[in-house]
């Protein structure tokens, strides 16, 4: 994308110049950035409409309905992991899975091959997703405080 700068919008922005950006930009999403530039989520039409849902207006600020947590990609990566990034996500939503999975692919001549979709990964500090987390800065802690409560923001868990 050459102009990013079309589709960035502040966290205290309303809902109305979010569907303005997200409407007008190719990719339908608007990225939401800090006032030093620093990504702090997205926000696509799906994220608006469950705002409206929650009882969110046109004039309402954005900040309340951000997609924190969005799959990123640094400049370093190789295809390769661009490529299982990508899968794992198309994986992750075609299955309906939820929380924590760890996928795993093998590359043959260059095209993967999913092995497994495990879907209770280990959470011992020599598993992997505890050490992904610690290269992150994330403590385990803190991200399985999070994870219950993401689940108990889910209604049909209590």
């Amino acid at each position: 994308m050459k102009n990013i700068e079309k589709i960035k919008i502040a966290p205290d922005a309303t809902i109305k110049l979010a569907l303005k950006i997200i409407s007008n930009g190719a990719i339908r999403i608007a990225i939401v950035v800090n006032k030093n530039g620093k990504l702090l989520g997205t926000l696509t039409d799906g994220d608006i409409r469950r705002g409206f849902l929650k009882g969110l207006d046109i004039n309402s600020p954005i900040k309340s309905i951000i997609f924190k947590k969005p799959i990123i990609a640094k400049k370093k990566d190789s295809k390769e992991k661009l490529l299982k990034i990508a899968l794992s996500k198309k994986i992750y939503q075609k299955m309906g899975l939820e929380g924590v999975t760890r996928s795993e692919f093998i590359f043959e001549n260059g095209i993967p091959h999913l092995l497994e979709v495990n879907t209770i990964p280990g959470m011992t500090l020599q598993s992997l997703i505890p050490q992904q987390l610690e290269v992150d800065g994330i403590s385990l802690l803190e991200f399985l405080e999070e994870l219950i409560a993401e689940a108990l923001r889910k209604k049909e868990y209590l």
